[in-house]
């Protein structure tokens, strides 16, 4: 059978990514088996459109195992900044193997050779997909638009910032963009074997961002540059792991000194038959779910 007639592995469906790529395929009316670690996480996938849910760690080999039975093609997203991101990328593709799955499909990231902890692990994994038997997509998208506070958070704070300079240039995609590419990665033939760089046109500051939400937002919209320490209380990052810091500490700088380039919308475009969503459509659209109340870090 071909991939699109059996079941769809989406791992982290309970998530923000794994969740708008589960929507994706049941859109498309697949049959999407969301992977989750707790059965309160598999209600969730369910809910965001998942047909069954599968349970397991991913370093329970026994339990993954069980979760892909039947399965054609599967979706790995691992969670950034984790200490064991490139061997858990491995373990998960070597037990795809093993159970006999036909397709991977992992997000990596846009420069998956720059000097930065997260983004050598994500190269470790697409290396380790060209070494097995397996077909494969890599996705290798730009910073996603989701990645910032929320429209209703940054009309109450007046400020939208990072921990770099607000002139230096980002490449963005939105994750709903990113999430139709997976789908159609996960169930039609076309883009097996292939790897593309997934980035909405042109490249913005967060000074640029800051112009485009005063505009869409109508109240003035300040671009800072926060401490590591303000965008960790906006995020809601606790460092659990030295690993976190090192890796948070590290892309920072390596944004401040180079931007995130990229900015190329021609594969996006092609992958999606349609304009890929600007970083102002998705403003207008309403930016990403609102969270839960919070307060801004104190910045001057």
């Amino acid at each position: 059978m071909g991939v699109a007639d059996q079941p769809v592995l989406v791992v982290g469906a309970s998530g923000p990514t794994g969740g708008e790529v589960v929507a994706a395929l049941a859109r498309r009316g697949a049959r999407v088996r969301g992977l989750s670690r707790t059965e309160e996480g598999g209600a969730l996938a369910l809910a965001k459109g998942a047909s069954e849910v599968g349970i397991a760690d991913l370093r329970d080999g026994a339990a993954l195992t069980k979760a892909m039975e039947g399965v054609g093609s599967a979706f790995y997203f691992c969670p950034r900044a984790d200490p064991d991101e490139a061997s858990l990328g491995r373990f998960f593709i070597d037990t795809a193997v093993a159970a006999g799955v036909q397709r991977v499909v992992i997000i990596s990231m846009l420069h998956s050779h720059s000097p930065i902890p997260n983004h050598e692990a994500s190269l470790q994994v697409e290396e380790k997909l060209a070494r097995v038997p397996i077909e494969y997509v890599v996705l290798q998208p730009a910073m996603f638009m989701q990645t910032f506070p929320s429209n209703e958070q940054i009309r109450d704070w007046g400020w939208i910032g990072r921990p770099y300079p607000t002139d230096v240039l980002l490449s963005l995609v939105d994750l709903r963009d990113l999430a139709e590419v997976a789908a159609r990665a996960l169930l039609d033939d076309d883009m097996a074997n292939g790897s593309f760089e997934l980035c909405a046109p042109g490249m913005l500051s967060i000074a640029d961002m800051a112009a485009i939400l005063t505009d869409e937002l109508g109240v003035p919209v300040e671009p800072r540059e926060i401490t590591i320490e303000e965008w960790a209380a906006v995020r809601g990052e606790g460092f659990e792991s030295p690993h976190r810091r090192e890796t948070y500490t590290a892309m920072f700088e390596y944004f401040a000194k180079y931007g995130f380039k990229g900015g190329n919308g021609l594969v996006l475009r092609h992958l999606l038959g349609r304009k890929p969503t600007s970083y102002r459509d998705f403003v207008a659209r309403g930016g990403k779910t609102a969270p839960a109340p919070s307060q801004p870090p104190s910045t001057p």
